[in-house]
């Protein structure tokens, strides 16, 4: 058949103008024993129309025939003709049994919370004997919008009972949908636990306009109170974990669980995660990330991570940008870790990072990546089982005036190669130096305060450089000799 083949279109139904008392509106009923020679959809014409008039028949009813034929056309132009689709009728609905997989149906305008399109759209049952009416009620299960595109705000809810039962299933909803630039979708936890024994991979074309919201926290957020600091040795991390998990429950009403090793991967560009405490049972591969930012540019805020089973958040060429407090604890490799050419830039906010009590490092900035407080935020390390704050293999970190270091389990900073600026910070109590700088490593550390390091102030070996011009505690503590070259080329500035 050629497209061109159009037949004629019924621009009236058939008898559209007949008077009344020429045409039937035919019964579902039969009319047996009612009306001699009607017809009714049951029973079509009835027998007694096939036999001769000469033998006791009775001729058909020239009004069924308009009748019939009216109701035939009418349809055919509504659906044919013109294109249109008849609403959900939940009446029809019931005597066929429920719309079939496949159906299609007009939308009411506005009605359907969540529904993508606000009404400008169509449903499609995606089950057979479907008799959920999508108007009033939103379930993917059983009806999606089509055309595939978000064109406004919406919203959905993650939970028992809610329209999706985790965060899986709503971002597999999402990955049907091209999300305009006047859409976005915002999925809404309510208070609870949620456990993942799965990892959960965040991936949409479109993830600039979709956002991650637990319920708003508690207490004011996270503070420096929030986290036990007792000391770095095995023992004191582990009375750490406990203690600071209980306390940032307290904080956050919404808790997201990931057992056995999984964790939360984000893949997609714009992705925004707002107020989850996302918590591990420390299993699983220690390079692998309870949350990891992979690729991707996010946003975070009021985001803490615990007892991860790797890096609490990770990125290889991803960058993070906050809105709010994070932080990074109980890991059994580092608590806060950007490799690979990742960054992690404040923006405008002056929100503190923490990194504490994890097995290895509190903050790190490996691989050419970056962590920059961009002069105003704040980066503190506390009770790492390795270093505080370690930037390696050309890493740079830069933090806020106000940032501390101290009681981590080798010296407070590390400069490997790397680049660390701690400028008005406190360096204090760590097993071995506050701030050690080593191969060409460079660490600037303008008006600190050295107190109570186990080994010393400052160490430079190893053709590297520390400044620390302006600091107290510096004098008498370093190596070498403040403003006196050794160690292999290197120099303390004081």
């Amino acid at each position: 058949m050629l497209a061109s083949s159009i037949p004629v279109k019924y621009p009236i139904p058939f008898g559209n103008n007949a008077v009344p008392t020429n045409i039937n509106q035919i019964p579902q009923a039969s009319q047996i024993g009612i009306t001699a020679g009607a017809a009714s959809l049951v029973d079509g014409f009835p027998p007694v129309t096939f036999i001769p008039v000469g033998a006791g028949g009775i001729p058909p009813w020239g009004r069924d025939f308009t009748g019939l034929f009216n109701r035939i056309t009418a349809w055919t132009q509504f659906a044919d003709c013109a294109g249109a689709l008849p609403l959900f009728d939940a009446v029809f609905s019931s005597a066929i049994g429920g719309y079939p997989q496949g159906a299609l149906i007009a939308a009411i305008n506005g009605v359907t919370t969540g529904s993508p399109q606000g009404g400008e759209h169509l449903w499609l049952s995606t089950i057979d004997n479907n008799t959920l009416n999508p108007d009033t009620v939103f379930s993917p299960a059983n009806w999606i919008p089509v055309p595939a595109i978000i064109d406004g705000p919406v919203s959905y809810t993650v939970g028992s009972g809610m329209q999706f039962a985790d965060l899986s299933l709503a971002m597999e909803y999402l990955s049907k949908f091209t999300i305009t630039h006047n859409g976005s979708a915002a999925i809404n936890y309510s208070s609870g636990v949620y456990s993942y024994t799965q990892n959960v991979n965040l991936t949409h074309p479109n993830g600039d306009r979709i956002t991650i919201n637990g319920m708003p926290t508690l207490l004011g957020g996270i503070v420096s109170g929030t986290f036990s600091v007792t000391g770095s040795s095995s023992s004191a991390r582990a009375i750490d974990r406990t203690a600071t998990l209980a306390n940032l429950r307290a904080i956050y009403p919404t808790e997201l669980d990931f057992i056995g090793g999984t964790g939360m991967y984000i893949l997609s560009n714009g992705i925004t995660i707002n107020n989850l405490l996302i918590n591990g049972d420390r299993t699983g591969n220690p390079n692998l990330s309870l949350l990891s930012i992979q690729s991707s540019v996010v946003t975070l805020g009021n985001v803490s991570v615990i007892n991860g089973g790797g890096f609490a958040i990770g990125g290889q060429s991803g960058h993070v940008s906050l809105t709010g407090p994070i932080s990074g604890s109980g890991s059994i490799s580092g608590g806060i870790t950007f490799a690979d050419c990742g960054s992690l830039l404040y923006g405008n906010t002056a929100s503190s990072i923490y990194g504490t009590a994890n097995d290895y490092s509190g903050l790190r900035a490996q691989g050419g990546s970056i962590l920059r407080a961009n002069g105003i935020g704040k980066a503190h390390a506390w009770g790492n089982g390795a270093f505080g704050v370690l930037a390696d293999e050309n890493g740079c970190v830069e933090c806020g005036p106000g940032s501390s270091v101290s009681s981590n389990g080798g010296p407070g900073i590390l400069a490997y190669n790397g680049r660390i600026l701690y400028n008005n910070s406190t360096l204090g109590f760590n097993l071995t130096y506050g701030a050690q700088s080593q191969d060409g490593g460079f660490i600037q550390c303008l008006s600190s305060t050295f107190t109570g390091n186990g080994s010393g102030a400052t160490l430079a070996e190893l053709g590297s450089a520390i400044d620390a011009t302006g600091s107290s505690g510096v004098a008498g503590a370093s190596s070498p000799a403040v403003n006196v070259v050794g160690n292999g080329n290197s120099i303390v500035l004081g």
